[in-house]
């Protein structure tokens, strides 16, 4: 890339007949000319540093996502050193930044600074603005003294942006000059006597990219690429950096699959998802215009054997890079991540990406409940915290939420899952988390995704809102499903609703910083007051069908799973409803228990049931999480009937206390089932009594059978 970037530009200035201006450091944001912390310098020596939190480098931008300049959460910016650039031994300089104003153009945070050179609050400085005020002015000045003020761009879209500096002498004025998109936006003049050391007095204490000399906000435009020349360039070389830099496509092809969006010059993020099984991908491409450029970088043939990658296409070296976020599609759904709740945690028993609880909420019987929707700032907050990057649904071809929840009336947010990041909000100190940003979230009403937008990132949304809010007090079946170009939302069962996402607002684009459940992702939202009994991630959309038999499984199951007796016994089935219970006569009582593995299920009628002489009746009623599907089951209880043929006053045998008792004067033999004998005895008109497994047993005396059940 070095090498093609310096041709392109010997021939500008081959071309013009211009060679006032020499390329000596460059900063660039594709793969390969960074490394963890480091912005390599592709000309000169002097590395860029990047410094603070909650920034990224991503489809050959650095995108900073929080404005704050606090020492404890400070943001994202690029720090150099300013006396190894040595600036002050120009005789003119030429500052070019190429960057994308997207939709942050609506920050309500004023007077970012997009590059600072200089000392503290303006003195000996250089430095760029691109919102100044509320009427979102841009300017650029040196020395805190003399601006050029101008008109940002109606389209917010990748700009081009160029600052030529050229100190007065003691006896000729200098001159400030700002380009954007290859036009002079403005000139000042530099008084001559008075800006004779606007360079040669620069100070090395600041030489920043994304932050100023100021507490002011750091800069949340992505950057594309910085470049500093010594000289200073002129009007003709601007417009045909700008030509190169602004280089953009006509069209893409793909060999297979769809780009979504449909291809636009100006939409510079796509998705593809690849049929299952697709190992190799031929992308196709021409350029807007062979003036500077004939070929497309990136263009041919890829192994896409992966489950997902990204492919970059630029219509020239320095060119706006066009990034298509492949993904592989899956057969049918599958279950990646699920949280059940049942052993007492919030593990996550298919992927191992285990969740943490936060605050005092309390995991019991298979739920997750809340007592308090406190907010994020009062620290005392209740709600599941998910690792989000490991979970990495930004590259799922498709994702789908389930869960099934239950949200008190009292709940002033009703938020059943988040996914996505944050800013830190306040200007200047705040330490405090402010807005979700590149999220998806499913809310017992809304199914909401916001992404490229740090501030307001409301404004930018795609929302498929339902009629009512779930928040009722009863449990429900939620499925939320994201596509590359859709929002769908399913609730109890049923189809609610779809919409179709803006070109923004993709999958690809949500941040996997922070994943929540019972929890928003702005901290003066209240957590959900309420339980959870399951949530569930899945890789791929579920069908209308599977949600439906989810949903009754969920939801309209009244089964028991099992009963428990504290006398007698019987062979449970979960379909089998009614029981004859044999216990003995002697039985005044017997206590009753019943499970079911389904959440949020009601069971009346266990306790103690009373029996007279072992004979009575209960019935154990279940409601299904529905709240009306029912099932009843039946326990008939009896006295133990053990004699099945005759009997005489000479032979007898009966079961007392779970032994074989027999009375005869004759001998007799004790046969199983299968007609092995099993005990014999001689006959002594005496009771006898034999130690016997449980089961059926026929006891032969002078040719009389007396069947018997030992229990």
């Amino acid at each position: 890339m070095l090498l093609s970037k310096l041709l392109i530009i010997s021939s500008f200035l081959f071309a013009v007949g211009v060679s006032a201006q020499t390329l000596t450091h460059s900063y660039t944001f594709e793969a390969g000319t960074w490394s963890g912390t480091t912005v390599n310098d592709q000309v000169g020596s002097v590395n860029g540093t990047v410094n603070g939190t909650n920034w990224e480098i991503k489809n050959g931008y650095f995108y900073n996502h929080n404005a704050n300049q606090n020492a404890t959460n400070q943001g994202g910016y690029i720090s150099f050193d300013g006396t190894a650039l040595n600036l002050s031994s120009y005789s003119a300089i030429t500052l070019e930044v190429y960057l994308s104003l997207s939709n942050d153009f609506i920050n309500p945070r004023k007077w970012s600074e997009c590059l600072y050179f200089g000392g503290a609050s303006g003195a000996n400085s250089i430095e760029m603005q691109l919102e100044m005020n509320s009427t979102t002015q841009s300017r650029v000045g040196v020395n805190n003294a003399q601006f050029v003020t101008f008109t940002p761009p109606a389209k917010a879209t990748t700009h081009h942006y160029v600052i030529v500096v050229v100190p007065s002498t003691a006896s000729s004025d200098g001159s400030l000059t700002v380009y954007q998109d290859g036009v002079s936006v403005g000139t000042v003049a530099l008084a001559a006597g008075s800006y004779d050391t606007v360079l040669s007095g620069l100070s090395t204490a600041n030489a920043n990219l994304g932050k100023g000399g100021w507490s002011n906000p750091l800069t949340t435009y992505p950057i594309h690429e910085f470049n500093i020349y010594s000289g200073a360039m002129d009007a003709a070389t601007v417009a045909n950096r700008y030509q190169i830099m602004n280089s953009k496509l006509a069209s893409v092809s793909l060999g297979t699959g769809t780009l979504n969006p449909v291809f636009d010059g100006d939409v510079l993020n796509y998705a593809v998802v690849l049929p299952a099984g697709t190992n190799s991908l031929t992308v196709g491409a021409t350029a807007s215009s062979s003036t500077n450029y004939s070929s497309v970088i990136g263009a041919g043939t890829y192994d896409v054997s992966a489950d997902y990658g990204t492919i970059t296409l630029k219509a020239s070296a320095t060119g706006i890079p066009y990034c298509i976020n492949w993904r592989k599609s899956v057969n049918s759904p599958v279950l990646t991540h699920s949280y059940t709740f049942t052993d007492g945690t919030a593990a996550d028993i298919i992927g191992g990406d285990n969740g943490t609880t936060v605050g005092t909420g309390i995991i019991a019987n298979g739920l997750f409940t809340t007592s308090a929707g406190a907010n994020l700032i009062s620290g005392t907050s209740q709600y599941i915290s998910l690792p989000a990057s490991n979970i990495s649904i930004n590259n799922y071809p498709a994702v789908t939420f389930e869960t099934v929840a239950k949200i008190a009336s009292t709940s002033a947010n009703t938020f059943y899952s988040f996914f996505g990041n944050n800013t830190i909000a306040g200007q200047n100190n705040s330490n405090t988390v402010g807005n979700g940003i590149d999220y998806v979230y499913l809310h017992s009403k809304d199914f909401i995704t916001s992404c490229n937008i740090n501030y307001q990132p409301w404004v930018g949304t795609t929302v498929y809102s339902a009629t009512t809010n779930l928040n009722d007090n009863k449990a429900h079946h939620i499925v939320g499903i994201m596509t590359m170009d859709s929002l769908i939302l399913y609730r109890d069962g049923v189809l609610s609703g779809k919409v179709l996402l803006s070109n923004l607002n993709k999958l690809f684009n949500i941040d996997p910083k922070v994943g929540y459940i019972f929890r928003s992702g702005y901290p003066n939202d209240q957590n959900t007051v309420g339980s959870v009994g399951e949530f569930n991630i899945w890789k791929g959309q579920l069908t209308d069908a599977t949600i439906a038999t989810r949903y009754n499984s969920y939801m309209k199951d009244a089964a028991l799973s099992g009963i428990t007796l504290s006398a007698g016994s019987i062979s449970f089935d979960p379909a089998v409803t009614s029981y004859n219970v044999s216990v003995s006569s002697s039985t005044t009582s017997v206590t009753i228990g019943a499970t079911s593995s389904k959440d949020y299920v009601t069971i009346s009628g266990t306790g103690e049931t009373v029996l007279t002489s072992g004979t009575g009746t209960a019935t154990i009623t279940v409601t299904a999480a529905d709240g009306t599907t029912t099932k009843t089951y039946t326990l008939n209880f009896s006295p133990t009937t053990d004699f099945i043929s005759s009997k005489s006053s000479e032979f007898n045998a009966y079961v007392e206390s779970g032994k074989l008792v027999v009375y005869t004067e004759s001998n007799f033999s004790v046969f199983n089932t299968l007609g092995k004998k099993v005990a014999q005895r001689n006959g002594s008109h005496t009771t006898q009594q034999i130690e016997l497994m449980n089961g059926v047993y026929f006891v032969k005396s002078n040719g009389v059978t007396i069947k018997v059940i030992v229990r």
